[in-house]
């Protein structure tokens, strides 16, 4: 069972607030909201940007998972981070495909275009011992 009104949402006796319906004009564009935490909470609202399973490679070439292209597309994502203006970034695992020194500079070469506060967790390709 479902009821609607006044912002909330009950079904099967769990409520939630309807939070797309609380955002402003200025954070419409933001996207869906996943998760809603009742504290802590700032006057400021936060936008972290969420990237996982990146798997930048810096050897495999013409593979037909298309790990030759890793590099270009976290650029991209890189550049929209920016440009979205978040104040965090969060890569959660898998960085590299290899697991590699090379691939793990690439991905930290390619993360000096970024221009807010990041952390990285490499996840289980993680670097080889040799």
């Amino acid at each position: 069972m479902t009821e609607h009104g006044a912002g909330t949402e009950s079904t099967s006796g769990v409520r939630r607030r309807n939070i797309s319906a609380e955002l402003s004009d200025t954070h419409a564009d933001a996207g869906p909201v996943f998760a809603h935490f009742a504290r802590p909470r700032s006057a400021v609202p936060t936008t972290i940007a969420f990237v996982s399973d990146t798997h930048i490679s810096s050897e495999n070439q013409g593979t037909w998972k298309v790990f030759h292209r890793t590099q270009a597309r976290l650029r991209t994502t890189l550049a929209d981070a920016n440009t979205r203006n978040v104040d965090a970034v969060v890569f959660a695992g898998d960085l590299t495909e290899e697991g590699s020194v090379p691939d793990f500079e690439a991905f930290d070469s390619l993360l000096s275009s970024l221009n807010v506060p990041f952390i990285a967790v490499p996840g289980n390709h993680r670097p080889k011992v040799v």
